[in-house]
């Protein structure tokens, strides 16, 4: 079997979730995360949203949050709708550009907003 097979890496914790059989595998999960509660239609990340990065990704993520939203409330940007956030982030990654920063820095900005905010990406379809 291969590593990913054995261990899988959720918030910077090794867990064994891929072996055995299915009720072997809800199991350690439940044990791990409790059993299924319907979050109710509410906007709160998933379980497995919550834990799609390692910790030290999240603290990199939510410094960048950081930054973006302390940009948009000194340029004083509109910051209600998912249609002005879109164009805020647009302003926010012009301005990286033009002061020097990477696409990679860019591209870690967006990942980091969505995952912060994966409400606004799922509703992004919705305008």
């Amino acid at each position: 079997r291969s590593q990913l097979e054995q261990k899988y890496k959720i918030g910077g914790l090794k867990k064994d979730f891929i072996s055995g059989d299915r009720e072997e595998r809800a199991a350690k999960r439940q044990a791990c995360f409790g059993s299924f509660r319907s979050r109710g239609g509410d906007e709160t990340p998933s379980i497995l949203e919550t834990h799609s990065v390692l910790e030290v990704t999240r603290r990199d993520y939510k410094e960048r949050v950081r930054k973006f939203e302390e940009f948009v409330s000194e340029v004083r940007l509109p910051f209600a709708s998912v249609m002005e956030i879109d164009a805020a982030l647009v302003e926010y990654l012009d301005m990286m550009f033009l002061e020097g920063f990477t696409v990679e820095e860019a591209n870690k900005t967006v990942a980091a907003w969505v995952w912060h905010r994966a409400d606004h990406s799922k509703k992004a379809g919705h305008k």
